[in-house]
Parts: structure tokens; sequence; C-alpha cells
């Protein structure tokens, strides 16, 4: 892949090629090639289908005003009501006080937690605010600079822009021996997977390039020992 520098691309605003940049992401392939952390599944279930005190994602509307509560000096939570299918549950989500100004009446959330002793009672563990973010499976970077919202974004057009320019350097008839998929489709299934399948098949990939780039390595090294 050729070198483009992250000023070339002008969707990216100069606070968050800073941003970048902190952590050492000056090109374009620098920022495909830093990958997820982890992934948070998003995938949305009934309310029907909660049972106490185990994980479930549900997608609901705020229907109520958003309020603080400080409980200790360093513990608080945000709180409201939560329609879920039909029904209002009150929800309850510890130490998260900066969303408050993105939490409104008619917001739209996808909230991952637990009915821990009714199922009145709704812990948040983690949520995506639909408007901002529209997916099932949501891929997690270390860089916090950036907010996970504009992190995607940026992400996302940066690969409809410069996608096509991926250069494959794994010889065809190894990705066919061995299954894998190409490079371009790895870069697309990490950073804005459909499926935790194609999570799974980026990952193997990725294990397979750098076994291969290690065998090729001890090669030449040992050809360089043979002819010096």
């Amino acid at each position: 892949m050729k070198t483009i520098l992250l000023e070339q691309a002008d969707y990216i605003l100069p606070r968050y090629r800073n941003f970048l940049k902190k952590h050492g992401i000056d090109t374009i392939q620098q920022l495909f090639e830093e990958y997820p952390t982890r992934y948070e599944n998003y995938k949305v279930k009934k309310l029907s289908e909660a049972k106490l005190e185990e994980p479930i994602v549900l997608e609901g509307s705020i229907c109520s005003k958003v309020t603080i509560q400080y409980l200790k000096s360093k513990l608080s939570t945000v709180n409201f009501l939560l329609e879920v299918d039909g029904q209002v549950i009150k929800a309850t989500l510890f130490n998260r006080v900066y969303l408050k100004n993105k939490l409104d009446y008619g917001t739209v959330i996808k909230a991952n937690g637990k009915f821990l002793k009714n199922f009145n009672n709704f812990t948040i563990s983690d949520l995506i605010i639909c408007d901002e973010i529209d997916r099932e499976i949501v891929p997690i970077y270390k860089n916090k600079d950036v907010g996970e919202a504009k992190y995607l974004e940026i992400m996302d057009k940066t690969f409809r822009r410069y996608g096509d320019i991926i250069e494959e350097f794994i010889p065809l008839n190894l990705l066919e021996k061995h299954n894998l998929i190409s490079y371009k489709q790895t870069l697309k299934y990490l950073h804005n997977p459909n499926s935790l399948s194609q999570i799974d098949k980026a990952v193997n990939r990725l294990k397979y390039q750098e076994l291969l780039t290690y065998q090729v390595s001890m090669k030449y090294l040992h050809y360089m020992r043979e002819n010096t």
C-alpha cells in the first residue's frame, strides 16, 4: 500500500488527526492496522427473553427525564425510564455522568445489562445511542481521545475512500490452500464486522500472516548466514 498521510484525508478534522498522531498513527495504512482490542455484541433480544441476573441487550426509547444521583464521592448513577417492547422499565447506569448530555426524552438506545432484583429495574453496563452507532457488533479501540462514534465514522470513510488501494501480499495459491480471506476483506471484517464469524475469519488470516512473516524472516536470516 502506498504511503498516504492523514493530512491527505480531508474528512478527518485537524483535532482528530492530532489525537491519532499522538497514538503513533500518521498514515492511512497505520490507521487500517490499528485493530480493535475487543468487540461489544449488541444483538437485541426481546424483553420477554430476559432472565434475572443474566446479561441481555435491549433496545428502547427513553420516556422520562434523565436524572443524576451522587451516592458517594466516586459513585454516581444516571437514571431514566426506558420503554422496551411496549413496557416501561427503570434503567440505571453507574458512573457515566458524561452521558447525560447525550441522553434525553425520545433517545433510542441499545443497552447491555441485567435485571438484578426484579424485572422492573434494569442495570446497564454499556449502551450505544442508535442515532450515533447503528451496528450490532461494535469494535472497541484503545484510542480513547476520539469518541467511539467518531472513530467508527472515520474508519468507515477511510475504507470507502482508500479500500481499493489495499494490496494483497500473500500469494493466491496460499490463500486458497488455507481457506483464507484477502487482506482487504480482513480489514473490512475487523473494523466493520456483520457477524462474529467474520471476526473469526479475519483473526485466522492475521494469525497465518504473522506465522508466514516469521517463517520467511527465519529463512532469510538462514540464507544470509550461509551466503555471507
